[in-house]
């Protein structure tokens, strides 16, 4: 038995600041899954609380030519917000054949007992580092310039590039040293339980956000900035590739019985979902393409995370990482569904398109005697001066209307 857990219908769109050094622009996310309102504040719940969420999940980071944002040279979301799923849940993920767009469904009296390979990653797959610094929480604005966290440390190591001979079959080994799972998303799901009541203070509603990396954005954005980081975190997620156009890998990592650090780099083929849990070495700047990620936006949870830039030990240059045996997918585009105001469409438009989504709503909600969802269901007011937000357009919609404007 399955019921819906997250939505795949347009409904609505959130604008989100573009790039610090982008004027005047911002980056559009896609709605799909209502706000909560004020009717489900008493479930912990409602659109300002949702708003927050996604406010700390939101990056844009990358190469800005002129005052455009390069997106092939960036990383960027959320593009989409799905809504969200609970941690406690056995899933699947369906994507729909028309439009493209993921449903996580929660599946009840279902087996997940998996008939997983339990293979032995070979020695040529790892990378050991005997010799290494894991310096936690010392960031140093000349090192680490640009980073998604507060307090970023270090990884210092005596390489100068790490070269992967990538796992490309991840489903057929056992990842669970590394405190991962590579799940396929039609075979019931769920996160390692165990992990989840022992870290519980730190898993929350998982949001369901996706997030574009560009094909370029290590080569000309990561290097020539802070460098790769890879983290490790109390707080679970799930990593889903959109489309079978997106490749690159995930490192990950783990210290055996020597305290020797080891890693290895894994690729999530399309139609299956990495399962990170609790306190996983993992880092994903090295994916490429539209990326479904399932994850706390809670920020008391997020500042359990120790991220660190890999960096080399005797000079502090950045440490380049690569695939040996990748097969990249070059004609890799931006589609319509990454949309940044600066590359389609100006902030006075975007303003319109806000003002012409509201007088659609009134008419609807007028025209169709649904006068009581206006006042059950009103506009939850989501700016705040001091924060500075004033980034959200629409509210609750009766039914699906598409904006011909976006």
């Amino acid at each position: 038995m399955k019921e819906t857990e997250t939505s795949n219908i347009p409904k609505r769109l959130i604008y989100f600041t573009g790039h610090s050094k982008q004027s005047s622009s911002a980056l559009i996310t896609r709605i799909c899954k209502n706000y909560e309102t004020i009717s489900d504040i008493f479930t912990g719940e409602c659109a300002t609380r949702t708003l927050s969420n996604l406010y700390n999940l939101h990056t844009v980071r990358g190469t800005i030519l002129g005052n455009t944002l390069l997106l092939d040279s960036s990383m960027s979301g959320p593009h989409h917000y799905f809504g969200f799923i609970l941690p406690t849940n056995t899933h699947i993920i369906k994507f729909d054949e028309i439009t493209g767009y993921p449903t996580y469904y929660k599946i009840t009296n279902s087996n997940t007992d998996y008939n997983q390979l339990q293979n032995t990653i070979s020695e040529d797959k790892i990378i050991k580092l005997s010799n290494y610094k894991w310096i936690s929480g010392s960031r140093n604005e000349t090192l680490q310039k640009d980073s998604l966290f507060v307090n970023p440390g270090l990884l210092l190591i005596n390489n100068k590039t790490l070269l992967f001979n990538v796992i490309e079959n991840g489903y057929d080994f056992d990842l669970s040293s590394f405190k991962v799972k590579l799940v396929k998303n039609d075979i019931p799901f769920k996160f390692n339980q165990n992990l989840i009541t022992k870290y519980k203070h730190a898993q929350h509603k998982l949001r369901v956000i996706t997030y574009n990396y560009g094909i370029n954005y290590v080569n000309n954005y990561l290097m020539n900035d802070s460098g790769i980081f890879i983290e490790r975190h109390e707080f679970i997620q799930a990593i889903t590739p959109m489309n079978a156009n997106c490749s690159g890998f995930v490192v990950l990592g783990r210290c055996n019985e020597s305290n020797v650090l080891e890693l290895i780099a894994v690729t999530i083929p399309f139609g299956y979902t990495l399962l990170v849990e609790p306190w996983a070495i993992h880092g994903d700047s090295t994916l490429i393409g539209m990326y479904m990620m399932a994850m706390t936006g809670n920020h008391n949870a997020m500042k359990t995370a120790d991220t660190v830039f890999i960096k080399n030990l005797t000079t502090l240059n950045n440490v380049s990482i690569i695939g040996v045996n990748m097969n990249i997918n070059t004609m890799l585009s931006i589609t319509d569904d990454i949309l940044m105001t600066s590359d389609k469409m100006s902030l006075s438009k975007l303003h319109n398109c806000d003002q012409i989504l509201k007088k659609t709503i009134k008419k609807e909600l007028f025209s169709s005697n649904q006068l009581l969802n206006l006042i059950y269901q009103p506009v939850m007011l989501t700016g705040n001066y001091v924060i500075g937000w004033y980034k959200t357009l629409g509210i609750r919609l009766p039914n699906p209307t598409p904006n011909p404007n976006i």
